[in-house]
């Protein structure tokens, strides 16, 4: 990655986020936060403090070899790891926003986490552009005015997938009194792949949806279908215009040409051997290709 030109101060607007003490409040508020969660786990009961006990050690000597969805091990795993990552990330997305390779644009920006664990690095990266549509009203940044950003994750651990879900409910509730911004989250309640294997060939997926949707244009001409198909399929568009029709067949082949595509992707924990094997298969045949 490497600095691209900018329409505004990055300086500047890392200089009012450290003004404003931002950092040190959101951590402060992850750190209540997972207090909270971690205190109601175990004292649900002496099994479950037991277990995590149990798994303390095991998680800071020898991480890669734990089961996560056994019990007391993920909980085990939030004492020694949560927040020291919540402060890692906040100073690296922090330098990369002052160095002007923080991906920003008037396109949507997607993001994509490998190995999530609890995401602690979409959290943060939450925050942070969550601060930039903060900031645009208070400068009136032109590219800032309507920037919008979808985060996603692998993870498969049931258990991190489980805590990420509920920490984002505890956030809705608790983040406006506590930092006094008004923003929450928009980590997503479940990421959208389970496993790796699930990335490797988006090419594949795209002609599949493109294929799918027109063998389904096929029928657009039969009024029945249209009268029947989810409304949430056409409420953008006058189904009985043909004009119109077509108008919204190219926006949703033109969207998923552009689906599975990501400015930024983030793999900020250990890799386990497999997942590295697939990631190094899976660059290796892009250079092929090209």
């Amino acid at each position: 990655m490497v600095p691209q030109m900018r329409s505004y101060d990055s300086e500047k607007i890392c200089k009012w986020i450290d003004s404003e003490d931002f950092y040190y409040k959101r951590f402060c508020f992850y750190a209540d936060l997972l207090e909270d969660y971690l205190t109601e786990r175990i004292l649900m009961s002496q099994i479950n403090a037991k277990s995590i006990a149990r798994n303390l050690e095991k998680v800071l000597m020898n991480c890669d070899n734990v089961n996560f969805d056994d019990l007391g091990a993920m909980e085990a795993y939030l004492i020694w790891h949560f927040l020291p990552r919540i402060l890692r990330y906040q100073v690296t997305f922090h330098s990369l926003l002052k160095s002007d390779i923080l991906p920003i644009r008037k396109n949507k920006i997607e993001i994509l986490e490998l190995g999530a664990g609890p995401a602690q690095a979409l959290f943060v990266i939450s925050d942070i552009y969550n601060l930039l549509k903060i900031y645009r009203k208070k400068d009136k940044i032109k590219l800032l005015e309507n920037i919008d950003f979808h985060l996603d994750y692998v993870e498969r651990s049931i258990s991190f997938r489980s805590f990420i879900h509920n920490f984002i409910e505890q956030i809705i509730v608790k983040n406006k009194n506590n930092t006094g911004f008004e923003f929450t989250s928009k980590v997503p309640f479940s990421g959208t792949y389970k496993d790796v294997k699930e990335l490797l060939d988006f090419r594949r997926k795209r002609m599949m949806a493109i294929s799918e949707l027109k063998r389904e244009r096929e029928k657009w001409t039969d009024f029945d279908y249209w009268e029947n198909i989810d409304e949430s399929k056409w409420y953008v568009v006058d189904r009985y215009n043909p004009e119109e029709r077509e108008k919204y067949h190219k926006e949703l082949i033109a969207s998923i040409k552009n689906s599975f595509r990501y400015s930024l992707v983030v793999g900020c924990y250990f890799f386990t051997y497999e997942l590295k094997s697939y990631i190094n298969n899976y660059f290796m045949v892009r250079r092929v290709e090209k």
